[in-house]
């Protein structure tokens, strides 16, 4: 199969929502401006099936001939994204059902229930009569299942019975499942399968574990619904890549699980939703999530926050270069033109509500002559030395928003993104012999094969980071019952630990009505700088570890907060608390000297990707910022400018140098 490398710029149409006399003029436009491919029809079911049985696809057809007459390439999309109101109304065991066993009511979208064999013989059915009509009518670069595929927490009927059978196969018996979750607690003990039912992880009120295997479980039943989609177009015939636009930070779905069954990865680069460091450990992923295969995005705003604000000029750009810089070779934006009716009407696209263009679109060559001049350089692909582990079990244990995960590894992140040290995201349970160094942001949850693997990782000759609770539960949420972190492995064990996020000042908490949050001072050793606790803290008792950092206040006064340790032939760090982020700079440049691994320092807003002998250097504000080398730079492409001593970017500018 080709999996396109050349770079593609490509915008989501919608030929569905406008009259047919006015598609021609857009595509137009498109290729004017440097658009080479569009992305339709993942939310136009009701357009193509607009009752059941009934099919209109002479409409899809005309768009496709026209897309092709103006040179642009199509990704068809599948549309069981949102289902039409026949399907809702006439199968209502179709749809997600809330707590109170009710059916999802007509309108909106993500409400297929991932589960029921009913919902997925139409899906299939819609997809292979897509392809049976429509893939000879365009230049195909892709087709597209679905969009934004996630598990939305369904209590049908289908869904519990399901739920059951994959506990049966995995617990075998009701004894031996009750003692795996720990149901003696609040007289939660199960007598017989019938009685197990899928919980209410919205409410949060039930066992940990029984969360967790509620969240794999729905996980496993969107891979199987994408996973039959794309068996229903390649037994049809598709040749193209069959991909799925992601989201990294969803907290529904194992990337690493869903990827499996597509030929290239697609996401969603909504920016306004990361942090800088945050954003470079997005593309780090989901390039991970298929090592050696390019990845594209589909949609990223043409405004941000929200998509609804705008942007300044030279934002998209910028935006994009970076992307390219990670490895990106598909760069799509969401969308062409702004509707003016529909749930998402306030957020704009290149084209304005009269069919007017707006100045986004003017920017839209330069990005294209950006995407050039990177191509033409023939880089070689990433080649990091630092791997950072990542797993939805962990997401899913404690959350997106109020647990500490994705803060744990945006503030490593941040350390790693200031010293320009790019990153592959990695299982723990993978080879990781090839990376000098592993880090573990939040990695609470793992299972003996995990565990084992990291240990001859580092007994080997390896340099692994991991921060506080780490490996201390296993994979259903429950802690493990052996001291962790092992002893031979980090040189330690937990003395003592503050078992929450830390807000409570017990001194005053029974007689005064605000509770303040309490940060303690901690004092570093060997040159590391002072710093203070954020949330979830550790104390430490040494077991042939050697200190880095000390409480120097508080009830553990006096006692380790972490410690680095010589393992075999490698080398532990423990951080038993979150660190302010000079003090994590100063770190992680420490544990990057031990591992042998090059760093420059990166001036804040901006970003350094390496690729081989040259480096991108994006500025991601609007003031010009003088970057400094340690070497002699030749600038190669970009609106950079040399300066004495490295090079100055441009507000919103970028360069490539030559090392």
């Amino acid at each position: 199969m080709n999996i396109t490398t050349a770079n593609h710029l490509i915008v989501s149409w919608y030929p569905e929502h406008k009259e047919t006399a006015l598609w021609e003029h857009d595509l137009e436009l498109m290729v004017t401006h440097g658009f080479t491919g569009v992305r339709l029809f993942e939310f136009a079911w009701s357009s193509m099936e607009p009752s059941e049985g009934f099919f209109d696809f002479s409409w899809a057809k005309t768009a496709l001939q026209l897309c092709r007459q103006q040179g642009l390439a199509a990704v068809i999309c599948t549309p069981s994204a949102a289902l039409p109101p026949w399907l809702t109304i006439d199968y209502p065991e179709t749809t997600v059902h809330n707590v109170h066993g009710l059916p999802s009511p007509v309108g909106g979208r993500r409400t297929a229930c991932m589960t029921s064999p009913v919902m997925r013989t139409f899906a299939n059915r819609i997809a292979r009569r897509m392809y049976d009509e429509l893939s000879g009518e365009a230049e195909l670069l892709a087709w597209q299942i679905d969009n934004e595929l996630g598990a939305d927490a369904c209590l049908c009927p289908a869904c519990h019975a399901a739920f059951r059978e994959s506990l049966q196969q995995r617990f075998d018996t009701v004894e031996s499942f009750n003692q795996a979750i720990g149901s003696a607690f609040w007289s939660m003990k199960f007598s017989t399968w019938e009685e197990v039912r899928l919980p209410d992880v919205r409410s949060g009120n039930h066992l940990p574990a029984m969360i967790a295997l509620a969240r794999r479980f729905w996980s496993d039943q969107t891979a199987a619904f994408l996973r039959e989609q794309v068996q229903t177009l390649k037994r049809a015939g598709a040749t193209v890549p069959i991909t799925t636009n992601v989201n990294a930070d969803y907290q529904q779905v194992d990337l690493w699980q869903l990827t499996r069954e597509i030929d290239v990865v697609s996401w969603d680069a909504y920016d306004d939703g990361y942090t800088l460091a945050g954003l470079s450990f997005a593309h780090s992923l989901v390039r991970s999530l298929k090592p050696g295969t390019p990845y594209w995005s589909m949609e990223n705003c043409v405004n941000s926050v929200g998509m609804m604000m705008a942007t300044p000029p030279g934002f998209n750009i910028v935006t994009a270069v970076n992307a390219l810089a990670h490895g990106e070779s598909v760069h799509g934006f969401w969308r062409w033109e702004s509707t003016p009716s529909g749930q998402e009407q306030n957020h704009l696209g290149f084209i304005d509500y009269t069919g007017k263009p707006r100045a986004k679109l003017r920017e839209v060559p330069e990005m294209a002559a950006a995407a050039a001049a990177i191509s033409a350089l023939e880089l070689p692909p990433l080649q990091p030395r630092v791997a950072v582990l990542h797993s939805w079990d962990n997401f899913w244990a404690v959350g997106k928003y109020f647990g500490h995960y994705l803060k744990e590894i945006d503030h490593v992140m941040a350390a790693l993104h200031s010293r320009g040290i790019p990153v592959d995201v990695r299982q723990g349970h993978e080879d990781l012999s090839s990376y000098a160094l592993v880090i573990a942001p939040g990695f609470v949850l793992s299972d003996d094969d995990v565990r084992q693997n990291l240990e001859n990782y580092v007994q080997s000759g390896g340099v692994l980071f991991a921060t506080r609770m780490a490996f201390s539960k296993n994979l259903i949420n429950n802690y493990l019952t052996v001291d962790r972190p092992a002893v031979r492995v980090f040189g330690l064990r937990i003395l003592e630990s503050q078992s929450d996020r830390d807000a409570h000042d017990l001194s005053v908490s029974c007689w005064r009505d605000q509770i303040p949050t309490r940060s303690w001072k901690l004092h570093g050793e060997g040159g590391l700088p002072d710093t203070c606790s954020d949330g979830w803290w550790e104390a430490l008792e040494l077991a042939g570890a050697t200190p880095l950092y000390h409480w120097s206040e508080g009830i553990c006064a006096g006692l380790p907060a972490a410690a680095e340790y010589a393992c075999g032939a490698g080398h532990t760090y423990y951080l038993g608390t979150m660190i302010d982020p000079a003090a994590m700079r100063a770190l992680i440049t420490r544990i990057a000297d031990r591992a042998g691994i090059y760093h420059l320092a990166v001036p804040a807003g901006t970003q350094a990707v390496n690729r081989g002998t040259h480096w991108i250097l994006t500025n991601h504000t609007g003031t010009a910022i003088d970057f400094p080398l340690p070497f002699v730079a030749n600038l190669k492409a970009g609106n950079a400018t040399a300066i004495a001593d490295g090079v100055c970017l441009p507000g919103f500018g970028w360069g490539v140098v030559e090392v």
